[in-house]
């Protein structure tokens, strides 16, 4: 005799599992991966974007012939933009499978007219061409952009990018508020997500950017370059889908005067790429006056938010970008993916504990032709 009861128990717990475990979900990047692998002569079963053993198998086979992807993590929910990304850069035939290939996904808002728009069409192609000369990084991600002029609209638009792409991470209009809402004192505002970038300016911003000296379209330019940073470091960590149970914070990227620091590093190396100089000693002047900011409170928190620790996290990144090069910025992040912590993916690449590094800042920041000397390589023992 079938045990009804039992048999509707398992059920339930078949479909519990199916929504909540890593293994059965539905993925973009497993799909990549599996459209890869087809395309590769290994039949991962059918594409569905589910992570199954056959799937495992496929993968299996695959590296077993091909060297070079030892260093991934094992293929997961988390890892999948991973092992997409990686194998689109070692087979250019296998980009096309990649989300990104489906190009940016633009939302603008009813105030964003069409003469508007080319300007932050162009500010992203130049940030995109920023990152693909300097590092050859094209991400797997399908980024997609939102443009309003108020907060409202801004949620607008991204309700329905969520729609069009049937996620089920939570959207808060009073986060959305408090990260873009653009005024008189600040005329833009701009941030980037798991999933996109926002960007909020005022109607009087958007006549700016029609300026014959193109200053402020030069600017957006900048922003863009600062929140590209932050999708590439997403995806370099593997940060690209919601895993159940997980905490969700931008901390999960590395310490959080990094992830911004590095971000306005790459801002002034885009600068410099352009031919443009901006100043250096005014920004070391801004972090050794910010006196009262340590780096290690900026470690644990979700990042700078004042002027002072924006000033002290980017000149802790700039003189790891002196002396270790802008490569070994984003090699952090890429190790932090490759499931190291942020400690022993800090010591990995730079040679020293984070804990280390916080105490030679001290000592550096107090005087800049030392601190430019440490950058050189020159003052081996700040001590």
């Amino acid at each position: 005799m079938v045990d009804c009861d039992a048999v509707m128990r398992i059920l339930v717990f078949a479909a519990i599992l199916a929504i909540a475990s890593p293994t059965f979900a539905k993925n973009t990047y497993i799909n990549c991966v599996q459209r890869q692998l087809t395309a590769s002569g290994h039949d991962p079963g059918p594409i569905d974007g589910a992570l199954g053993p056959q799937t495992r198998r496929a993968l299996a086979a695959f590296t077993s012939k091909n060297d070079g992807y030892s260093h991934l993590p094992k293929l997961s929910l988390r890892s999948g933009v991973t092992w997409c990304r990686t194998l689109a850069e070692e087979n250019a035939a296998l980009r096309q499978y990649r989300p990104a290939a489906e190009g940016i996904l633009w939302r603008f808002g009813p105030k964003i007219t069409a003469e508007d728009r080319p300007f932050f069409r162009k500010a992203f192609a130049s940030a995109a061409k920023f990152f693909k000369d300097t590092f050859d990084f094209e991400g797997a991600s399908r980024i997609e952009i939102v443009v309003a002029t108020t907060t409202d609209a801004a949620f607008k638009e991204l309700v329905e990018l969520k729609k069009r792409s049937n996620r089920r991470a939570r959207l808060s209009k009073k986060e959305v508020k408090r990260r873009c809402n653009p005024s008189k004192e600040y005329p833009l505002f701009a941030y980037a997500s798991r999933d996109a970038i926002v960007v909020c300016l005022t109607e009087e911003a958007l006549e700016w950017l029609k300026s014959p000296n193109g200053r402020y379209a030069r600017f957006l330019e900048r922003v863009m370059v600062h929140e590209f940073t932050h999708m590439v470091q997403r995806e370099l960590v593997a940060d690209k889908v919601e895993i159940p149970r997980r905490r969700d914070a931008r901390s999960l990227m590395g310490p959080g005067w990094m992830v911004e620091g590095v971000a306005k590093v790459m801002e002034r190396e885009f600068e410099l790429q352009n031919r443009r100089n901006p100043p250096l000693f005014k920004r070391y002047e801004a972090a050794r006056n910010a006196e009262k900011t340590k780096l290690r409170n900026l470690s644990k928190s979700w990042g700078p938010s004042a002027k002072d620790e924006y000033a002290v996290s980017f000149w802790a990144s700039e003189l790891l970008n002196r002396r270790y090069g802008k490569d070994a910025l984003l090699a952090y992040f890429d190790a932090v993916g490759a499931g190291n912590s942020w400690e022993s993916a800090f010591q990995l690449i730079f040679g020293m504990t984070l804990q280390e590094w916080d105490r030679t800042f001290e000592k550096l920041r107090g005087d800049y032709g030392r601190a430019i000397s440490w950058g050189e390589g020159k003052d081996q023992d700040p001590e």
